[in-house]
């Protein structure tokens, strides 16, 4: 069976410039896995004449085209233009578009332009998406317009991803309608906590193998390995029994859950809280959380204690404890995660400090040492010693996701 393809077009010279980071291509291909649809090409493109070029040989190769960008009230703004003229269409003015246009700048006290109307020229025929979090609208196109195509569907998206994901998420309904994506075959992601590429293709490899998987891939990311499968609904079970028996403590998930995301996820259904005393992350493990919906119910205060004057102070770590094994010890992260338990009252509190670097490293203490605490309410306290001996924003990444894993490990056990 053939599968349909994908392809995605990103504007915007920011983008090849490197001040922004393209982070909607991984949103759009992780909406488009459950309609059995998956990206074959991406290319991001400058605000200028490759964009009617683009389009055209997208439009040509693929069954769907996705256009994000360049849908503002500025001159340099051309997607709409490039996408009416490769069509053969006019742009007309939507009066509904500029309405909620009007709306959106009033409601918020803004001066509204007359620049601002570029935003409501709609290639004729296309079917206008509301923009519920911006004044761009973006449209779908199908049917007759694309008659001298071969794409069956065009979606053209703005840039900003909060603005994007809904559009897409409402325009994901009509791709069956043009016979776009198949569910025969579907596409899981299992993440491994503190397991390598190489240990988790030396284990589930041989078994893999003999399945009935169109894909088999694995991506590492900080601090957890993430596999992905594409084949039949039997296969795939398959593949998640399998890793089950084979990595029973470090598969974070069979649902596509990173660490954080099952931490979150099973201190709502056990009805917990947790608090965070951090050292060396600075605050990027409460961060992580709280980017997560829902993470309110679960998460009320955390603590950053850079300096030895605020652990003792904040947290109640002895001072001489911090004098004579140092802040970066095993008693300390101890100290730190029982300190925030008894200051928080959450049921669960974890501790990190270490030596991000690239200084303050000792022979005993090498630059990347980190201890990482754990303490329950109902349970004992434990620490864990790593090395991660990379950059200091790496360090802080992995610090964060073992923390998470293992508070994850923890929670598992206990339900």
């Amino acid at each position: 069976m053939r599968a349909d393809r994908v392809e995605v077009i990103n504007t915007g010279r920011e983008l090849l410039l490197g001040t922004t980071i393209n982070t909607n291509l991984a949103l759009i291909a992780r909406h488009l896995f459950p309609h059995g649809l998956r990206i074959e090409r991406n290319v991001s493109v400058p605000d200028d004449r490759t964009i009617w070029t683009s389009l055209e040989e997208a439009l040509g190769r693929a069954d769907l085209v996705i256009l994000s960008g360049g849908l503002g009230p500025t001159l340099d703004d051309l997607t709409r233009d490039a996408v009416a003229e490769v069509l053969g269409v006019e742009l007309r003015d939507d009066e509904a578009v500029w309405e909620q246009i009007g709306a959106y700048f009033q409601k918020r006290g803004l001066t509204l332009r007359e620049s601002a109307r570029r935003q409501a020229a709609i290639p004729a025929g296309a079917e206008v998406l509301r923009n519920g979090r911006g004044t761009a609208p973006g449209f779908w196109i199908a049917g007759d317009l694309l008659t001298k195509h071969r794409a069956r569907g065009l979606l053209v998206l703005p840039g900003p991803p909060r603005e994007l994901e809904p559009m897409l998420l409402e325009a994901s309904g009509r791709f069956s309608a043009v016979g776009l994506g198949e569910q025969r075959y579907q596409t899981k992601s299992l993440f491994f906590g503190r397991t390598g590429e190489s240990e988790v293709m030396a284990q589930l490899e041989p078994k893999l193998a003999d399945l009935d998987l169109q894909e088999i891939a694995y991506c590492a990311h900080a601090g957890c390995t993430e596999l992905r499968v594409r084949g039949p609904l039997g296969s795939i079970e398959q593949t998640i029994a399998h890793a089950q028996k084979v990595f029973p403590k470090s598969l974070v998930s069979t649902e596509q859950e990173r660490p954080h995301e099952n931490v979150l996820r099973r201190l709502r259904e056990r009805g917990e809280t947790v608090a965070f005393a951090e050292s060396c992350t600075g605050g990027a493990i409460a961060s992580t959380l709280t980017d997560l919906p829902g993470s309110s119910e679960v998460f009320g205060m955390s603590w950053v204690t850079y300096s030895n004057e605020a652990k003792a102070r904040l947290l109640g770590v002895d001072e001489e404890v911090l004098a004579t094994k140092g802040a970066v010890s095993e008693e300390v992260a101890r100290a730190m995660c029982e300190g925030a338990l008894h200051a928080s009252g959450a049921d669960h509190t974890v501790a990190v400090t270490g030596i991000a670097g690239p200084g303050g490293g000792t022979a005993e203490k090498p630059v990347g040492t980190v201890w990482i605490g754990l303490a329950s309410s109902e349970g004992v306290t434990e620490a864990h010693r790593f090395v991660f001996a990379t950059d200091r924003l790496t360090f802080k990444k992995l610090v964060t996701t073992y923390a998470f894993d293992l508070l994850r490990g923890r929670l598992a056990s206990a339900s």
